[in-house]
């Protein structure tokens, strides 16, 4: 499910004799106002776990609708499904406050505690549990987004500090040279390229991290404080969670619903190696997920008035 911008205009359709462009839920629901112009698509597909197959099934014409009316959309398609003969195991979506709150509508409990998590809701059809699944290639960009953003976020042990990226390269650039990592002033200046996953990706992996350790091992200036480890921390915690190893390691694919969706839900879950060597146990995939989502609890948000 996912929504795209589309242009706001009304235009008339010789072929239907009437104008177009406004907010169309089909059939006799009316969510929107009489002749609201819409502003965006939410979209639905349909894609195999088993198959090489993907269609759209259906899409909306809105107007930013709320997470109410989503739940609703939601349901429709689901109980759709059902009655063609297909099981739908999960949602996936990106990590709009929207989104959040219309699983939670559905009956998704997003709790800070790991045993009261529960990331699924029960089908309006036959009852089974449909598992809610954040876009883990948009929760990376949103975890780049707000460091950048607020400039601070406050943890347990201090500040990590966008700046020091910011120093990274700047040392990276007087020297000519770089350590071992891709960080560029594409990656600094990133709300130029903010819908790039592979500069979100690149900016917090782990051989970013490694070069933030070098620097404060051999006590290159502004490198060798307390600060650079709460950021080279909270680099590696992110590059462990999505299994960016190095820093272009983008992983592509999606685990087996059965074996891991059921274990809770964490912003950067359910997904799997490229390399098939590399295998979780069901108790390990618990206590990841468990240990992440106590880790990104202990973090606050600061404001930047600047």
């Amino acid at each position: 499910m996912d929504a795209m911008c589309i242009k706001k205009q009304i235009v008339w359709d010789q072929k239907t004799h009437k104008f177009v462009g406004y907010c169309d839920f089909v059939g006799e629901l009316q969510i929107e106002g009489p002749g609201t112009a819409a502003t965006e698509a939410l979209v639905f597909m349909l894609a195999s776990l088993t198959g090489k197959w993907k269609i759209p099934v259906g899409y909306v014409f809105q107007n930013k609708v709320n997470a109410v009316s989503q739940a609703e959309l939601i349901k429709s398609i689901l109980v759709l499904a059902h009655q063609s003969g297909l099981r739908v195991w999960g949602v996936t979506c990106n990590g709009a406050f929207t989104n959040f709150f219309t699983f939670k509508i559905l009956g998704c409990n997003m709790s800070n505690n790991f045993i009261d998590s529960k990331p699924w809701f029960k089908h309006p059809a036959n009852g089974s549990r449909v598992f809610f699944i954040p876009d883990a290639c948009h929760m990376l960009k949103l975890a780049r987004n707000t460091l950048g953003n607020t400039l601070a976020i406050e943890s347990p042990n201090g500040l990590i500090k966008w700046c020091h990226f910011e120093y990274l390269h700047q040392l990276q650039t007087e020297l000519s040279l770089k350590f071992a990592n891709k960080l560029t002033g594409v990656h600094i200046g990133w709300m130029n390229n903010k819908m790039k996953v592979k500069l979100a990706a690149q900016l917090l992996s782990s051989s970013t991290a490694k070069a933030f350790q070098y620097l404060k091992d051999n006590n290159f200036q502004r490198f060798d404080c307390s600060i650079v480890d709460l950021v080279q921390v909270f680099i590696r915690r992110i590059a462990e969670k999505f299994l960016l190893q190095e820093a272009d390691d983008i992983v592509n694919t999606i685990a087996t619903f059965k074996s891991v969706y059921k274990f809770g839900y964490t912003f950067l879950l359910i997904i799997i190696f490229k390399s098939s060597k590399v295998k979780f146990s069901f108790l390990s995939i618990a206590q990841f997920l468990a240990t992440t989502i106590s880790e990104y609890n202990t973090l606050v948000f600061i404001e930047n008035n600047s």
